[in-house]
């Protein structure tokens, strides 16, 4: 039944056109750390970064605006570039961490960097504080109630984190009737979710 629901919370719904002014982007991973694992479930050259055992999720966050998140393969700059250039509108600033697949960007939008690796976290005007702050209840999700994820199901429990985090000035009931109208015309057999 929760898989039906959030069936419902596709992104579209709720992002009308693309982000603009000031956009930070960021990327978390869904996954434990090989660290705490069970020593017969490590994978093998698997740290920080690594998507062989974890779920990469790409977001951005219009400041003062909406959150937007997409799960991906992996961390590439073919795989990211393409996202911020369908989602951000060009000419916009953009904020992001020194992941290399970023160094592009400079092309299209006025890029710049916040350099985590020197303990850098806020330059000026620029930082990814507000999606970090947009990741945190994400990852309490996460961690505090679902436990696991399976990369088949990882998109919908996306939308569910962005539809909470867009909507989070909203009241239960305003909340509860937009889940009811995004539903309209919409159905998940129970072959469309094991397949």
């Amino acid at each position: 039944m929760l898989n039906r629901i959030r069936y419902t919370f596709d992104q579209p719904n709720f992002i009308k056109e693309m982000l603009k002014g000031v956009v930070e982007i960021d990327e978390m991973f869904i996954g434990g750390k090989n660290k705490n694992r069970h020593w017969n479930k490590k994978v093998p050259n698997s740290q920080g970064r690594s998507c062989k055992d974890k779920i990469p999720v790409w977001g951005a966050i219009e400041r003062g605006g909406v959150l937007i998140a997409k799960a991906t393969s992996d961390n590439k700059q073919s795989t990211l570039v393409p996202m911020v250039r369908d989602n951000i509108k060009a000419g916009s600033n953009v904020y992001s961490d020194e992941l290399p697949a970023y160094e592009i960007l400079g092309k299209w939008f006025k890029h710049e960097i916040v350099n985590h690796k020197t303990k850098q976290y806020v330059n000026g005007n620029v930082s990814t504080n507000t999606i970090e702050s947009a990741w945190a209840p994400f990852k309490r999700s996460v961690y505090g109630i679902y436990h696991n994820i399976s990369r088949k199901h990882a998109q919908k429990y996306v939308d569910e984190i962005t539809f909470r985090y867009n909507t989070r000035k909203y009241e239960e009931k305003e909340r509860f009737d937009l889940v009811l109208l995004s539903s309209i015309g919409k159905r998940l057999t129970y072959q469309q979710l094991i397949n």
